[in-house]
């Protein structure tokens, strides 16, 4: 994303309680309650497959409740879907990585597209940190059993969200 796209994402963030109020939805603010990131995994596909279709993980890894929904599969990659209630979809795509046996490319498209109305401003932008958050705290829960957290911290702060509202 080059500085223009960033400038232009933040001043219809900064817009978006506006066109709130005046019932204005247009496709670039659209835009920016989505995100695509991806991450490498050092496990085989099925294992990370298995791993993220599992029920019991998607509120670890997204922080909201979230129903996995397994996709159809190909030779070359898997795809799950998952539904994060109240806020939009989420989709991953798996592939192996070529040159390195043992390692999953994993490929997590978020849509913040199901916000109740006049919530759109708050989440502006916010789509890149949900998916990268969610790739982060999958990797880390697959590979070493735990979701890096803040919670018994003694320097944490009091608000889970630091930078929220």
């Amino acid at each position: 994303m080059n500085t223009t796209d960033k400038l232009l994402r933040g001043v219809l963030g900064k817009a978006q309680p506006v066109l709130d109020r005046l019932g204005i939805v247009s496709a670039p603010v659209r835009d920016v309650f989505q995100a695509r990131r991806a991450l490498t995994f050092g496990r085989p596909a099925e294992e990370v497959e298995r791993f993220l279709a599992d029920a019991s993980h998607a509120r670890s890894i997204f922080a909201t409740p979230a129903i996995p929904e397994p996709g159809p599969a190909s030779a070359e990659s898997a795809t799950i879907t998952w539904r994060l209630e109240g806020r939009g979809r989420a989709e991953a795509r798996l592939r192996p990585v070529p040159l390195h046996d043992g390692e999953t490319e994993v490929l997590l498209l978020v849509r913040l597209d199901e916000l109740p109305a006049g919530t759109q401003s708050r989440y502006a932008g916010n789509a890149g940190v949900v998916a990268s958050r969610a790739l982060h705290r999958a990797k880390s829960l697959l590979e070493t059993g735990e979701a890096p957290t803040l919670a018994r911290n003694p320097a944490a702060r009091p608000d889970p969200d630091p930078f929220g509202d």
